[in-house]
C-alpha cells in the first residue's frame, strides 16, 4: 500500500452551502493530488451558522441528501477515505437535527457516522457573549469507531474535546488514530485549544502504542498530536501567517514517518 497521507483541512464557511461545498470540493482535490488517502473535512463545514440547519437536516435524512451525495462523489472520484466533517442530519424521530459526522470509504459508501455527543452549550467573554448548540440541534449517544485500511479511526466532535472520559473510552475500542472536526471560537481556542489537545494525547497515551495519532482542525488552529514518538506538532494561524504570510488551508502528514512529520509539500 502507498504511504498513508492525512490531510487536515482547513475552511471558513459561512450560510451559503454551494460556496461551501464548492470550495471544499476545491481543496479535496488539491488534498488528494497531494497523495492524501485520508481526509478530513471541519466540523459544520457545509453550512455554518446558517438559519437552514433543521430544513438541510431533513434533506440530508431523505433518501436523496445533498451533502451526503457530495461526500461520496468526492471519495468515489478521489479514490479517498473522507471524514466529512459534520452536517445536520434530522432523523424522522427527532425535533432537531444531530450534528452527523460520516465516514467514507474510497468506493464512496458510508462506513461509519458519528452523532456529535456534547453540544456547545456556554456563555463566553466575546462579542456573541452566549452559544447554545442545543437550541438547533439534538446530542447523539453512541461512542463511535472504525476500522480503515490506516488504522482503527475514533470520531470525536469539537465541545467533545473538554471530556476526557469520552477518548478513554474510544481508545478502550481499539482507536489508533483520532479525528476532532471542530469550529472553536477564537476566544476558546486560544485559551483552551491546545492544552486540552495535549490533555486528551498525554491521557490515551500508552506504552505499547506504536501507531496512535490525533488529528484535529479548526480555524484558527490545527494540531497534529504523535503519540508514537510522544512528541506534539503545533501550528496556529498566527504562525502561519508570520512564517508564510497565507492562511493555513491544508496540512498534509505522513502516517508512516517515525515523528509524525509534515509531507513533503505539506503547507497549503
Amino acid at each position: 500500500m502507498s504511504r498513508p497521507i492525512v490531510a487536515a483541512l482547513q475552511m471558513v464557511s459561512g450560510a451559503d452551502i454551494d460556496t461551501n461545498l464548492a470550495h471544499a470540493e476545491k481543496l479535496i482535490a488539491q488534498a488528494a493530488t497531494q497523495g492524501a488517502k485520508l481526509i478530513v473535512l471541519p466540523e459544520a463545514f457545509a453550512l455554518f451558522l446558517g438559519s437552514e440547519q433543521k430544513q438541510l437536516g431533513a434533506i440530508e435524512a431523505s433518501s436523496t441528501p445533498r451533502v451526503r451525495t457530495f461526500l461520496a462523489e468526492q471519495a468515489l472520484r478521489h479514490r479517498v477515505w473522507l471524514i466529512g466533517g459534520t452536517i445536520p442530519v434530522l432523523d424522522h424521530d427527532l425535533q432537531r437535527p444531530r450534528a452527523a459526522c460520516f465516514v467514507l470509504d474510497d468506493n464512496g459508501h458510508e462506513v461509519a457516522r458519528y452523532d456529535k455527543i456534547h453540544l456547545f452549550d456556554v456563555d463566553v467573554g466575546d462579542r456573541q457573549g452566549s452559544y447554545r448548540e442545543s437550541d438547533s440541534y439534538q446530542h447523539g449517544t453512541d461512542i463511535v469507531t472504525v476500522q480503515t485500511p490506516f488504522g482503527c479511526v475514533g470520531i470525536a466532535v469539537c465541545y467533545d474535546l473538554r471530556f476526557p472520559e469520552l477518548f478513554q473510552l474510544l481508545r478502550a475500542q481499539g482507536a489508533e488514530i483520532l479525528v476532532l472536526p471542530s469550529a472553536f471560537t477564537r476566544a476558546t481556542g486560544l485559551a483552551h485549544w491546545l492544552p486540552l489537545l495535549r490533555a486528551r494525547a498525554i491521557e490515551t497515551t500508552r506504552a505499547d502504542n506504536h501507531r496512535l495519532e490525533a488529528l484535529s482542525q479548526t480555524d484558527p488552529l490545527t494540531q497534529l498530536v504523535n503519540r508514537r514518538a510522544l512528541t506534539v506538532k503545533l501550528v496556529t494561524e498566527m504562525e502561519r501567517v508570520r512564517r508564510y504570510n497565507a492562511p493555513l488551508t491544508m496540512l498534509l502528514v505522513d502516517l508512516d514517518d517515525r515523528y509524525g512529520r509534515q509531507a513533503d509539500g505539506a503547507w497549503r
